[in-house]
């Protein structure tokens, strides 16, 4: 796995992106596809359930694509009353840290912005969530032991459910995967995502070209991919009724209008789920799915605007 060091938040703003910087290098004779991958894991609202669940959302570039991403997404980071180091969902919406004092009307000015940027530059979108309280209730007892946390599975299975969309769009460029860096358990899946690199058979199926765990402050990409986890995560619980939820929500119903073959979503509940954890039983390595395995018959759909627009009048996903 590479490793990149952060750089000063001043940095950021005037337009530096480790991700820009070393993509160069990582594909320095076949070119290839960025992919940037956040996850959100709100620990702080959990009660006793487990009602939220853990999202690893994420985009696609193309590497052109990329460069002109991040010229738009400094747009996002200056569009408010003051500049921002980053943007960081959560804090945009609940007018938190750098978002503090700001309007609704310039909180959504920021939202449309980043959206903007993610519908005209992002090659697709990938989602991948697990509901906390029945992945526990679920799993085999020896599940920990043998393929690590929820987030671990949840990692690996974004670079499966990515491989499904790239599939199914005839696309076998290698990707180079960005993670944010920071979570509790990303030793254990870096070395999980390790070891699927060196496995042949999963290098061509997940297109792994290589993984990288950076801060989120230090990649423009990190940052939209840190917003969809939080949609993602938002809309199968429901969007809640209040003020600055009825600014955001025509703006979070043109994510994927228009668009919408452009999402892939993995949610496996109820016997899906079951299928999961039985296929991985029958495995006797610690990589989760093989490429034998259909994800699309394990509850993979597309996500698109009505989905979002549901979930926010009705709460559900």
């Amino acid at each position: 796995m590479l490793r990149a060091e952060s750089q000063c938040s001043r940095e950021s703003i005037r337009g530096r992106d480790v991700v820009a910087q070393i993509s160069g290098f990582i594909f320095d004779v076949q070119p290839g596809l960025i992919m940037a991958l956040g996850a959100y894991f709100d620990e702080s609202i959990r009660d006793g359930e487990g009602i939220e669940p853990i999202s690893v959302a994420g985009y696609v570039f193309k590497i052109t694509g990329y460069r002109t991403f991040k010229r738009a997404w400094k747009r996002v980071l200056t569009a408010g009353p003051k500049p921002t180091s980053h943007f960081h969902m959560t804090n945009l919406y609940a007018r938190d840290y750098e978002y503090d004092g700001w309007s609704v009307e310039d909180r959504a000015k920021v939202l449309q912005k980043a959206i903007d940027a993610v519908k005209c530059h992002a090659f697709c979108g990938i989602s991948v969530l697990f509901s906390q309280s029945e992945f526990e209730q679920l799993a085999p007892t020896n599940w920990k032991d043998q393929f690590g946390s929820i987030y671990s599975a949840a990692c690996q299975m974004s670079l499966r459910t990515t491989a499904y969309w790239m599939d199914q769009h005839k696309c076998f460029k290698p990707i180079a995967y960005f993670f944010e860096s920071g979570h509790k358990f990303w030793d254990e899946a870096n070395a999980i995502l390790g070891e699927t690199g060196k496995n042949p058979e999963l290098k061509r199926l997940y297109r792994y070209q290589s993984h990288t765990a950076i801060d989120k402050i230090d990649s423009y990409g990190l940052q939209a991919a840190d917003m969809l986890a939080w949609i993602m995560t938002k809309a199968t619980v429901g969007f809640p009724k209040n003020h600055t939820m009825a600014a955001f929500e025509p703006i979070l119903r043109e994510l994927a209008a228009n668009g919408s073959r452009r999402y892939q979503m993995f949610y496996p509940t109820g016997n899906n789920l079951r299928r999961f954890f039985e296929e991985q039983a029958s495995r006797t390595d610690h990589v989760i799915v093989s490429p034998g395995s259909a994800v699309g018959g394990i509850n993979t759909c597309v996500f698109n605007a009505s989905m979002v627009e549901s979930s926010l009048h009705s709460g559900h996903f």
